[in-house]
């Protein structure tokens, strides 16, 4: 449907499918119950609601066919087929929306073909993909938008005399179309992007970025030298820096003023581009670079290897595509995810196979951070990592292990407390009762019925030593040495004790004596029984 006394039309619009069409592609009705189809012969991909469109049972080979959500035109497909097991599934994880556009966009488009007031369009888009729903569709006519503008922008410099008035208008615009890219880069608008086909939406991406690039690059023409320009937006931070030939030298981007912007504070990535990179690849008046940082961009450039993109995605740009440098620049990439990745890995997009490459660039260094690369190409820079396995099972038993050896630990730790407090206790009990006894405390010694107070108190039979004998007796082992054959051991409880000449107890701390026998030691010794009485207290 085109505008009247328009010649062309901005989109080819498919007509819509009515179900009184009859298709090859269009399963049987939607209305079709589980019951019957688990009674069919046929295997089928199941319904399924999806960007609020209803998808039928479909046949594997076949592709389903439905109207476009409400405020859009054309109509979505999707595709069943069959898996390794010949199950039937369906062949993406989302329908093709490619042909849904909204009837704004629409307009919008066919206004910009037919007009040269690409300020008030490019306002115009800014606000309606602000506000309103984005289909498959709509992405590929906002980026083709973005691409009219542009081209319309660098013809339209060329009539305007003064550079004051050309960087006033390019500024207008760079904002305008900075907006438009930010909001078609949201996390709100992934879905949109992903209504594409995985070949189409790359073609796509691409086109954006070297749109932003292609208009980076006219803005120099707006700008005196050794000038830096920054514009910023949620998604995006556009940072384009002039250099004459006196002044070039190697430029770190973004710059702190560029990081100034509001949003763009925490920023964590930089490129550092060497002096000589920039004087091998200036032009006529001087050196231009353009840097444009972005959110979101890796969600869209996954790959599918298992690995994912763990930075920002970066272009770096000096006005030739993909072009190789002798002297590397470096790049410092902060880490989106600190766990559960591991194998940093530094890359370029390579245009030509469709994919990230590594080939020239290299990892110089990594922590659980950042990463530093350095790369001999300019163009799309971002890091790729692997995400390791989390495997439940064992999380479960590394956690029960901890748990037993902890608690294996603990108890350990407590017994051995216990036993060295035992020990310890028993000792010290045992040696202070050894220094009490020898201490020579009275109140620590056994006192007899006599009055005398001694420590080791043998009790012995009346009969202390029977005449005629002779031997001595070992008060430290408790054994009696007899002077001759007949003689008998010391048996400890009843001790009998042999006369003898001479003191029995030369070693001894006291000795015990009957009167009878005290009397017969002192008539032996020549004493008097009472100073030999004396003696013995004295002794004691």
């Amino acid at each position: 449907s085109c505008v009247t006394g328009v010649q062309t039309c901005a989109l080819p619009i498919s007509p819509i499918t009515l179900s009184t069409r009859p298709s090859s592609t269009t399963t049987p009705s939607p209305s079709l119950s589980p019951q019957s189809w688990t009674q069919s012969s046929v295997p089928k991909c199941p319904p399924r609601r999806i960007r609020t469109l209803s998808w039928p049972w479909t046949v594997p080979g076949s592709s389903a066919e439905v109207s476009c959500p409400p405020g859009t035109s054309g109509s979505a497909h999707w595709t069943c087929s069959t898996n390794g097991a010949g199950n039937p599934v369906w062949s993406s994880h989302a329908p093709d929306l490619s042909q849904c556009q909204s009837f704004w966009m629409t307009k919008i488009i066919l206004e910009l073909r037919g007009s040269d007031s690409i300020v008030t369009i490019s306002r115009d888009l800014v606000d309606y993909v602000a506000v309103n729903p984005l289909y498959g569709g709509d992405v590929m006519a906002a980026v083709n938008a973005v691409t009219i503008i542009t081209e319309k922008m660098e013809h339209q410099l060329r009539s305007i005399p003064t550079l004051e008035q050309q960087e006033a208008m390019a500024m207008e615009v760079a904002q305008s179309i900075l907006k438009i890219s930010s909001t078609l880069l949201s996390r709100g608008n992934v879905p949109a992007w992903h209504d594409l086909p995985s070949v189409l939406r790359l073609r796509f991406v691409w086109s954006l970025v070297e749109t932003l690039e292609t208009f980076a690059l006219v803005l120099p023409r707006t700008i005196n030298n050794d000038r830096e320009v920054s514009i910023s937006s949620n998604n995006l931070l556009l940072v384009l820096k002039k250099m004459s030939f006196r002044n070039i030298r190697g430029t770190s981007l973004p710059s702190a003023a560029a990081r100034a912007t509001r949003g763009w504070a925490g920023y964590g990535d930089k490129v550092a581009v060497p002096a000589l990179v920039l004087m091998e690849n200036m032009g006529a008046g001087g050196s231009n670079i353009a840097f444009l940082g972005t959110n979101n961009l890796g969600l869209l450039l996954a790959p599918d290897n298992g690995e994912v993109v763990n930075s920002q995605v970066m272009h770096v740009s000096l006005g030739e595509p993909h072009l190789t440098v002798r002297e590397p620049i470096r790049i410092l990439f902060a880490h989106l995810a600190r766990s559960n990745v591991t194998t940093p890995r530094c890359v370029h997009w390579d245009r030509q196979n469709g994919g990230w490459s590594g080939e020239k660039c290299a990892l110089e260094a990594t922590n659980a951070t950042h990463s530093t690369c350095a790369c001999s190409t300019m163009g799309t820079l971002a890091l790729l990592e692997t995400v390791a396995v989390d495997d439940a099972m064992d999380r479960v038993t590394l956690m029960l292990t901890l748990v037993v050896t902890v608690t294996v630990a603990i108890i350990s730790a407590i017994s051995l407390a216990l036993l060295v407090f035992y020990c310890k206790r028993v000792k010290v009990r045992d040696e202070w009762k050894f220094r009490l006894a020898h201490s020579g405390l009275p109140c620590f010694m056994k006192k007899r019925d006599n009055g005398y107070t001694t420590s080791n108190v043998y009790t012995t039979s009346p009969a202390l030593y029977s005449p005629g004998s002779s031997g001595v007796y070992n008060t430290s082992t408790g054994v009696y040495s007899p002077g001759n054959p007949g003689a008998s051991a010391y048996s400890p409880g009843t001790p009998t004790f042999f006369a003898s000449s001479q003191n029995i107890f030369p070693n001894a701390d006291f000795m015990v004596l009957s009167q009878s026998a005290l009397a017969a030691h002192n008539n032996q010794v020549g004493l008097d029984p009472e100073i030999g009485r004396a003696s013995c207290r004295e002794r004691v």
